[in-house]
């Protein structure tokens, strides 16, 4: 698994989370103790730290009001993130997702980038 396919995939189970815990669950796992929300993928990014600090021979005490993470390893066979790409999950287009609040409920919605209009037309310009 990529970087990117354990970032969606931990995501995607954050979301399924803060939508049944009624709550944001941004914070809320054992991973977020090796978070850094500046970064690029925090969450994998996280996940991988916490791994790593599992295997160390002095093991982090982690507090049990923390929740545990996901089941990674059932979903892509590994704990170790690789540059090869897990065929458990495809891996997508970037994507941006925004949540929209309406009378009475929030969405969450996906923007798309349109294409540009191919360049080698006729009347294109090139910078």
């Amino acid at each position: 698994m990529t970087e990117r396919q354990l970032q969606e995939y931990l995501e995607v189970e954050k979301w399924k989370d803060s939508e049944k815990h009624c709550s944001d669950m941004c914070g809320r796992y054992r991973r977020c103790r090796y978070c850094v929300r500046t970064e690029e993928m925090p969450c994998a990014r996280a996940y991988s730290r916490l791994v790593a600090m599992r295997a160390s021979p002095v093991p982090d005490i982690i507090p049990e009001w923390l929740h545990p993470d996901p089941p990674v390893a059932e979903v892509f066979g590994t704990e170790l993130v690789s540059e090869e790409e897990s065929p458990a999950l495809p891996a997508s287009e970037p994507e941006h997702r925004v949540l929209v609040r309406g009378k009475g409920s929030i969405r969450l919605l996906k923007l798309v980038r349109k294409q540009p209009e191919d360049e080698t037309a006729e009347g294109a310009v090139s910078i």
